[in-house]
């Protein structure tokens, strides 16, 4: 063989190689609702849980007994959605994105872990200090559908809506639209 043809044929070795490795990588596995016998069960990777718990010591997701009769039997549970965890691409990045409620043993929380090549980044966007044991919730996470975003256009003060990510529900009609603005959530509220 020509000393010509070695360099290339290394090259292609090299690049075969690289395409039979990345065919192989996947993408982390998304969060999912898994359906119970008591209601619904979050379903995490571990390098998820790892993520969320640096975020807050001691954070273990809401679950159905935290929420009021009335928020467990109106609400819908799917493999995108809990009364305390929302699953979706929030971002548009083709990884899987959370949002979910829970508490430590001083605080209650609202996390988002986004999704991405390197593992999860998880964000706080929300914490409160437990002042006594919490009571049961009426206010549950929910997807939103283009209706629902519709109703709440004239709320936005002039921010676009396109990057309506989830709503929050109490009673079983939507209260609240989070979406991403300007590098972080905003959210508007109904009247």
């Amino acid at each position: 063989m020509s000393s010509f043809a070695m360099p290339w044929l290394r090259l292609l070795a090299g690049v075969a190689a690289m395409a039979v490795l990345c065919s192989a990588a996947k993408p982390p596995a998304c969060p999912q609702v898994e359906k119970t016998a008591s209601g619904a069960h979050l379903k995490i990777s571990s390098s998820l849980n790892k993520a969320l718990a640096a975020a807050a010591p001691g954070f273990h997701p809401w679950t159905m007994s935290d929420y009021t009769e009335s928020a467990r039997k109106s609400y819908k549970v799917t493999k995108a959605q809990a009364p305390w965890a929302v699953v979706a691409d929030f971002d548009g990045d083709g990884f899987c994105d959370l949002v979910v409620d829970g508490r430590t043993k001083t605080d209650t929380y609202r996390l988002c872990a986004w999704g991405s090549s390197e593992g999860p980044r998880v964000m706080t966007l929300a914490r409160h200090r437990l002042t006594s044991a919490p009571g049961r919730s009426t206010a549950a996470l929910t997807l939103v559908s283009k209706a629902d975003v519709d109703r709440f256009i004239e709320l936005a003060k002039g921010d676009s809506l396109i990057g309506v990510v989830f709503g929050e529900q109490a009673g079983g009609k939507l209260a609240r639209l989070y979406y991403w603005r300007r590098g972080k959530f905003a959210q508007v509220d109904a009247k």
